[in-house]
């Protein structure tokens, strides 16, 4: 079983089958999930890296948009953005280094919701 953190350094490059969390998943070869999980990293507590993006997206709802659009945030460390067209916690800037298009969002609301 893995913890939280070990979810988070989890590879998934040239095996065919994994345990994650106890769930049998399916690789292809040579595909990488470890970009889903750190970049899952950078969508709390990322006010200040957000503000300084020209683009940012929701990975729940998969809306595109500018980070100044953002008005409401999570008082938590220093802020997590609540998406302003579905209101949940699940939005990354291009400040993460991930693309925010919307195929990588989709990838990324496939795994965590």
């Amino acid at each position: 079983m893995y913890s939280g953190t070990d979810s988070l350094l989890y590879l998934c490059r040239n095996l065919q089958t994994h345990e994650i969390l106890g769930a049998s998943r399916q690789c292809n070869y040579g595909d990488i999930m470890e970009d889903i999980f750190e970049a899952h990293m950078y969508s709390a507590n990322h006010k200040e890296q957000l503000m300084q993006d020209s683009v940012c997206g929701c990975f729940y709802c998969g809306k595109i948009f500018h980070p100044s659009e953002i008005t409401a945030w999570v008082k938590d460390i220093s802020g997590t953005a609540i998406c302003p067209y579905c209101g949940i916690d699940s939005v990354i800037g291009e400040s993460s280094g991930f693309p925010i298009t919307e195929e990588f969002l989709e990838r990324m609301r496939k795994r965590w919701f």
